[in-house]
């Protein structure tokens, strides 16, 4: 039986944990009318409120750990796989 341990790297990636693109579009479509039928001095200001709106709803990710070995997520502060038994060592430099 071999009882070495196994070695391995934990992997950070940033993965989508929600947001909605129709929502996205229709606060993108509304800017667009905001900046083409309204007059200058109040569409600007809120064509570009909507687009910000429209990116905050779009974006929003998470970065999580996985475990080297097996690819389940992990804590960022574990030192073993709670699947695998791995040893997580810290990132490999680039």
């Amino acid at each position: 039986m071999n009882t070495d341990p196994i070695y391995t790297y934990r992997i950070t990636r940033k993965v989508r944990t929600g947001g909605s693109t129709f929502v996205s579009g229709f606060f993108t479509l509304a800017a667009v009318a905001c900046f083409a039928l309204v007059p200058m001095i109040a569409g600007v200001p809120a064509g570009f409120l909507l687009l910000a709106v429209a990116y905050a709803t779009d974006t929003k990710h998470a970065r999580v750990s996985l475990c080297g070995q097996c690819g389940n997520v992990v804590v960022h502060t574990c030192t073993l796989c709670p699947t695998c038994r791995a040893d997580l060592a810290t990132e490999p430099r680039r």
